[in-house]
């Protein structure tokens, strides 16, 4: 096993407060570090695999570990005859090759000072223990095995996983950094009484097409790994029309106005204990679904086609902190 690296990142690299008023404002990035923070976002998701008692989704997360003073001081010294950037924990989120001038420049924001304690110290160093691995190759057999499991994640709440053949480890997901764990300011719209109906609807659209994501990157996982192992060809794929999209699924696209995505996440208490009336906690027996109920979304023909054709589909929506509260920025 082994601990990931402590960085800091930016919360320029992570969904934080896209409105100038809020990007220095310690509350609002306070309201968003505990769902968006790479750091937290990794605790949340392990910690719903583990909650629910299906950890062998992912690699073995044996926690996370916060380093002290002592042991910071402790660490510093035993590596000391490392390059200086090689201890830097200034990391700002933009550079994740091992260069010395990077880390040496004397603009780089230093992000752990940017989120101190309530008693002004700097936070801990702290990492995620995981179980050691290696990418394997990709075969026919384990690519179905990946796909199923996004679906087994997702019905656990948890989305955006950021599929890709980096990220899978022993055949296993590996990487919850911009995951988002149910609930969510993403996928609970109701904890903002002030939002109106186009806001939910937003909300709304914008959780389906970041839980379709999940699997059109699986389809463009698959389709670069044919691209680079013509001798190991893979015929897999999780949406309908694959990637690079089949000419023949797209004939009819202009006449579409519905389009579809495996799972809906926000079904996924039906899987976790529920207290009864009578304060007891009771244990739920339902299994997760190979084929669960797929979500519709009705939208525009356009729409359709642009998800249906898109390579890489970024976010859409951005985010403000108003009123106590976060909010789409309109």
């Amino acid at each position: 096993m082994y601990p990931e690296r402590p960085q800091f990142p930016s919360d320029e690299s992570w969904v934080s407060p896209a409105h100038e008023d809020n990007w220095d404002d310690p509350d609002a990035l306070g309201a968003f570090y505990p769902y968006s923070e790479s750091f937290t976002c990794e605790c949340r998701a392990f910690g719903r695999l583990q909650e629910a008692g299906h950890e062998e989704l992912a690699v073995k997360c044996f926690g996370y570990i916060l380093l002290d003073d002592a042991h910071e001081n402790t660490m510093m010294n035993q590596f000391a005859h490392l390059p200086a950037h090689k201890l830097s924990f200034t990391y700002d989120g933009y550079n994740d090759d091992d260069d010395e001038e990077y880390y040496n420049d004397p603009h780089l924001r230093d992000m752990r000072s940017r989120f101190r304690r309530s008693d002004g110290s700097l936070p801990p160093l702290r990492g995620i223990v995981k179980e050691f691995g290696v990418s394997k190759d990709l075969d026919h057999k384990g690519a179905k095995r990946i796909l199923r499991d996004i679906k087994y994640v997702q019905q656990l709440g948890i989305t955006d996983l950021d599929i890709a053949y980096r990220q899978i480890i022993n055949g296993k997901l590996f990487n919850f950094s911009t995951s988002t764990t149910f609930p969510h300011f993403a996928s609970n719209p109701e904890w903002n009484p002030h939002l109106t109906q186009r806001c939910r609807s937003k909300i709304e659209f914008e959780l389906f097409v970041t839980c379709y994501k999940d699997f059109r990157d699986f389809d463009v996982m698959i389709h670069e790994w044919n691209e680079d192992h013509k001798d190991k060809q893979i015929n897999a794929k999780a949406l309908p029309e694959g990637y690079p999209p089949e000419s023949r699924r797209l004939r009819n696209t202009s006449a579409q106005r519905r389009l579809y995505t495996h799972v809906d996440p926000r079904n996924y208490t039906r899987y976790f204990p529920y207290t009864n009336s009578r304060g007891e906690i009771v244990q739920r027996e339902r299994a997760l679904g190979r084929k669960p109920s797929a979500w519709y979304m009705e939208c525009s023909a356009a729409v359709v086609r642009r998800l249906k054709e898109t390579r890489k589909i970024d976010a859409g929506l951005h985010w403000q902190y108003l009123n106590g509260h976060i909010a789409p920025l309109n």
